[in-house]
């Protein structure tokens, strides 16, 4: 029995040992390495190989921020502003998550460019250490450098059978090697949405007041996740972009009472932002060409991959830029826009179309 006992633990041992052996050479999330040449790597899992392409990729740019950035074409972008991009989105991006990636950059010699990123309103008033763990595992292990907490990655059934043996398999039936295309690295295929559903209720006027404290809370979060890398480094501009959310998104915060306060949100994160003169800020929710035609959304958020052309374009013809000098009066405009918009026509407007 004892002979028995020694032998399946030894069994143990080296299947262990060659499990870790495999993962670490193959390295699929690129905690120990760059991608090796002749092997295929799929991009497929933004919290687990955002960290570790940040760390080993050559460029010159950051694209980022939640998924409203996972469908930007990085070839789109490295034509129109002379860049050699990297695509790291992460699905509800917090600004702590965006902001780890940022400082990996610096500290492992990336001179950046450009960080090009989403600025979601919604992550604004937030603690400025939330990470979302709610999407699935938050794999801190795989963000530090220390070798002695990796055993959740390199001993792992599902990383082996999910990404090791597949990349083995391609090189042994001699796939080209590589890795997905940053511009096919997207949300997802394009599926119109329905908005029907929704009461048309008028728009609440006993509004939810913006206090000192969401204010407090909102500048601790830019000053530690935004504002204090913009200032360490001067080099890089840092573009951030409001989405165009759609007018149902709109509503939504209206009817709740919301809208003022989702104005001010937006007003004093721009007062903070425009201190620093290489960030820049553009926002796209007063283009009611976009935000008002459900069509082109298959959410309140997410918008038609076309659009991220279209949002680049202005971004370099400068404009929908907000500055010292029309940041005001543009988001006084916003809200009284939005402010009078006609929802219970639009809400019955679209559960009639949707019967």
């Amino acid at each position: 029995m004892k002979k028995q006992l020694t032998v399946f633990f030894i069994s143990v041992l080296l299947f262990t040992c060659i499990i870790m052996s495999i993962t670490i050479y193959m390295d699929p999330f690129f905690h120990y390495h760059a991608p090796l040449k002749g092997y295929y790597y799929s991009l497929d899992n933004e919290r687990s190989q955002n960290f570790g392409i940040t760390t080993f990729w050559d460029y010159d740019t950051i694209i980022t921020g939640s998924s409203l950035t996972q469908n930007y074409h990085t070839t789109e972008f490295d034509e129109m502003f002379d860049t050699r991009s990297i695509k790291l989105p992460f699905s509800g991006a917090t600004f702590k998550e965006t902001a780890d990636i940022f400082k990996r950059a610096y500290d492992t010699g990336h001179d950046l460019k450009i960080v090009f990123r989403s600025f979601d309103v919604n992550h604004l008033v937030e603690d400025s250490d939330y990470v979302r763990t709610d999407l699935g595992e938050y794999p801190e292990y795989l963000y530090n450098d220390i070798w002695w907490d990796d055993f959740p990655y390199v001993v792992n059934i599902d990383i082996l059978t999910d990404y090791c043996i597949p990349m083995i398999r391609k090189r042994l039936t001699h796939k080209p090697g590589g890795h997905t295309s940053f511009n096919d690295y997207m949300f997802g295929e394009f599926i119109p949405a329905s908005f029907a559903g929704r009461e048309a209720l008028p728009i609440d006027n006993n509004t939810v007041k913006f206090t000192v404290g969401d204010s407090e809370i909102l500048t601790d979060n830019l000053e530690k996740n935004v504002l204090s890398i913009a200032r360490e480094h001067p080099e890089t501009t840092f573009i951030f972009f409001i989405p165009p959310y759609n007018i149902m998104w709109w509503r939504d915060h209206a009817v709740k009472g919301e809208l003022p306060y989702v104005c001010n949100v937006m007003k004093r994160a721009t007062v903070l932002l425009l201190e620093c003169d290489n960030i820049k800020l553009y926002c796209f929710a007063g283009r009611t060409d976009l935000t008002t035609n459900l069509s082109l959304y298959e959410d309140e958020y997410h918008y038609i991959s076309e659009l991220n052309g279209d949002i680049l374009s202005s971004i370099k013809n400068n404009e929908c830029l907000l500055t010292k000098e029309n940041y005001i009066k543009y988001f006084d405009e916003l809200e009284n826009y939005y402010k009078n918009y006609d929802y219970v026509t639009l809400v019955n407007n679209v559960n009639t179309a949707d019967e």
